[in-house]
């Protein structure tokens, strides 16, 4: 386990004990699915209440931020771990030309024992938010492996 993934999972292991279910989007989807080396951020997608989530965190060094455009989330959590960043967004949601596109935290896919985010949810987020590259790299995951999970 490298040190991104040993930050990630401090966090991870304080939302399981707390119930609180969440799955893996954005740069650690792309990651998890071998599409790219590192990762920026870690962006953790959850239904929770933001105090529920906040009682799972509680003491760890965190900032509660509100929805920056183009994002309309309901919450944006970031902690901040030995130079690494660990997002927990709740509602995730994206607003453009006056349409709000929900991405839900369910998880339909799982790597290493880890619940990943819908791969064609993050498909449409990166093509929304002008990210063609990823969006592209997402989609031909999905060509490749439409059927096998």
């Amino acid at each position: 386990m490298n040190g991104q993934e040993r930050h990630l999972y401090k966090v991870i292991s304080r939302l399981e004990k707390n119930n609180i279910s969440f799955s893996i989007g954005g740069s650690g989807l792309l990651y998890f699915l071998g599409l790219q080396d590192d990762v920026g951020d870690w962006d953790l997608l959850t239904d929770a209440s933001l105090d529920a989530v906040r009682k799972a965190i509680l003491g760890l060094e965190f900032q509660v931020l509100g929805p920056k455009a183009p994002f309309n989330s309901s919450y944006l959590i970031q902690i901040a771990l030995s130079g690494f960043k660990v997002e927990i967004i709740g509602g995730f949601a994206i607003e453009k030309d006056g349409e709000r596109y929900e991405i839900p935290s369910k998880a339909h896919l799982y790597r290493d024992g880890l619940p990943l985010s819908k791969v064609e949810y993050w498909v449409k987020a990166y093509q929304l938010l002008g990210k063609t590259d990823k969006a592209g790299a997402l989609k031909k995951w999905l060509d490749n492996n439409l059927g096998k999970f």
